[in-house]
């Protein structure tokens, strides 16, 4: 008796069997491997592509069952059906499952077969596009690869080394050789970093006075190179070749806050100090917004308005509104409304979140201050 038919009788008996004991009118038979899939099965299979940066494969058509397999983007597949959502399936290892027929396209993304080069040494190669994938190789800088897609954030790239396929991100990969730049910095508050000189897909924000290199400026959005040498693209007005790190002054923090965000390509990190910390200005914008400043050795970007020359000695510092702003309770914007503060209204600033200032009124006609939260574009 052949293998497969002994196979699909054993699973038929033991149904069977589930079906007497549990009272199930209607059973299941789910055929695991490739030899037990139906020839009829097989003449009506189509051939489409996993369009998600992963795709989970279930044992059974529910995602209460045993995941058989992940399958990254842009592998092909072999759907054998789809019914109510889900598509049975056959994966290029032989597996037999289901999975959300949404993540599957008809389109074959691996059509761009463009050559690409490794911007770093020793570039991560991943079996999906995760960094929690695991990982299987390793391009030295300048090696010449094959783009076959790209993800649809364009953050991703899959490619073909030989006869192997992986995910690189896409800020270590050029289309060109490395190349280093020439030194520049961010010359305005903040400016957006794109994984594409056309897409909007952010890849993080610098902020001014950060250096960078200046790979190519040609079109509307400028070619550059983090210092830890990741590819990237902003707008070219952004862009400086003069240095305005030059202030070099002492100052010192004059509320406590955890307001000092990091000199990264996000503020996601923040550093709390206390009042009266001293540390060195090296730059301000042009509009007195964001200070840059040396602190304990590293850089980091704080509000102007929180920062004096001179330390605070018991008296809260003075500020005042630029334009008409609410004071609130809290430090959310569904908070209760305390006052409305008309534009030039001094306050003083007795404390700081990231983008929120503590402030109190000076006192009313009737003596009495309001205490509260004031957006932090709103002082100087």
């Amino acid at each position: 008796m052949p293998k497969c038919l002994l196979r699909y009788l054993c699973a038929l008996v033991s149904v069977m069997v589930l079906t007497m004991s549990c009272g199930v009118a209607n059973a299941v038979v789910h055929f695991l491997e490739k030899e037990d899939i139906k020839k009829s099965e097989l003449a009506r299979a189509t051939l489409k592509y996993v369009y998600a940066y992963s795709m989970k494969v279930y044992d059974m058509p529910t995602k209460e069952s045993d995941i058989r397999e992940i399958v990254p983007f842009a592998k092909e597949i072999i759907v054998l059906e789809e019914k109510l959502g889900w598509a049975k399936v056959l994966t290029i290892n032989d597996r037999v499952g289901f999975c959300n027929a949404k993540q599957l396209t008809d389109v074959n993304p691996n059509n761009l077969h463009a050559a690409v080069y490794s911007q770093q040494k020793d570039v991560p190669v991943y079996l999906r596009p995760s960094v929690d994938a695991p990982l299987i190789d390793y391009l030295m800088r300048n090696q010449k690869v094959e783009l076959i897609s790209m993800t649809p954030m364009g953050d991703w790239m899959r490619l073909k080394k030989g006869k192997y396929y992986g995910y690189v991100q896409r800020q270590r990969m050029d289309y060109e050789r490395y190349k280093k730049g020439t030194r520049a910095w961010i010359g305005c508050e903040s400016a957006k970093v794109y994984y594409d000189p056309q897409l909007d897909s952010v890849l993080g924000t610098l902020y001014f006075g950060q250096k960078v290199w200046l790979v190519d400026k040609t079109g509307t959005r400028a070619k550059i190179r983090s210092p830890r040498g990741l590819i990237g693209y902003c707008d070219l007005e952004a862009i400086t070749e003069k240095d305005p790190n030059g202030l070099d002054q002492i100052v010192y923090t004059q509320v406590s806050g955890n307001y000092l965000f990091t000199s990264s390509t996000d503020i996601s990190g923040r550093r709390n100090v206390e009042v009266n910390a001293e540390m060195t200005l090296v730059a301000v914008d042009k509009n007195n917004f964001w200070a840059r400043v040396l602190y304990n050795g590293d850089y980091y970007y704080a509000p102007y308005v929180y920062l004096s020359h001179e330390k605070r000695l018991g008296d809260y510092k003075r500020v005042r509104t630029t334009q008409a702003a609410v004071l609130r309770e809290g430090t959310k914007r569904s908070s209760t409304v305390v006052t409305a503060l008309p534009a030039g209204t001094d306050l003083w600033l007795i404390g700081a979140t990231d983008n929120r200032a503590k402030v109190t009124t000076s006192a009313d006609v009737n003596g009495k201050r309001y205490t509260g939260y004031v957006e932090l574009q709103y002082i100087s």
